[in-house]
């Protein structure tokens, strides 16, 4: 089993019915925002459980691939496609292997999730696991069962074309919530 994550648009602005109250919506407009995982509201988390994971990633800003070979699982608190704290992504500092095409020497955790360039900062490049700078990252998991959980959950609320609510027998707004785990 493994977790595949791929870039959520293929360029241009983000468009589409998100919800913006509280988001943090980046633009892939610009070269170092590639926008892998959405969650909705402030309080989502991006979770990869369990230990020992082979990771790869390439960096959408210049095509720069890393592979680590021993990436602890994550936590990464998310506001949209923003992370909560643009210097932690909560890996271990495992450090990525030299090979060709591949840049080494970077640790895991070396990231700066800012909409800047990945090339700027005392730490440079910020090429560390990252689901905004990423456009392409897949997670193998070699010790351990693999362990992707999260919790989705859609408000549909059904209206006219003009805007006016449909009710139903009790003369009620028609709601209805979808949830999955």
């Amino acid at each position: 089993m493994l977790l595949n994550l791929q870039r959520y648009s293929s360029g241009g602005s983000t468009v589409g019915w998100l919800p913006v109250v509280g988001d943090k919506i980046n633009t892939t407009s610009a070269k170092w925002n590639s926008n892998e995982i959405y969650m909705g509201g402030d309080k989502g988390v991006f979770s990869v459980d369990g230990t020992d994971y082979v990771v790869y990633q390439q960096i959408k800003f210049d095509d720069a691939k890393q592979i680590w070979l021993n990436v602890n699982g994550v936590s990464i608190p998310m506001n949209g496609f923003q992370t909560k704290n643009v210097w932690n992504n909560n890996a271990n500092p495992d450090i990525s292997i030299a090979g060709i095409g591949l840049t080494a020497g970077i640790r895991a955790n070396q990231v700066h999730n800012d909409n800047v360039s990945p090339l700027t900062g005392k730490d440079a490049p910020y090429y560390g696991i990252s689901t905004q700078r990423a456009s392409h990252q897949i997670w193998f998991p070699h010790k351990t069962t693999m362990q992707v959980a999260g919790v989705h959950k859609n408000v549909i609320k059904y209206v006219y074309d003009d805007g006016s609510p449909v009710l139903d027998a009790n003369g009620n707004p028609l709601v209805k919530t979808q949830e999955t785990d």
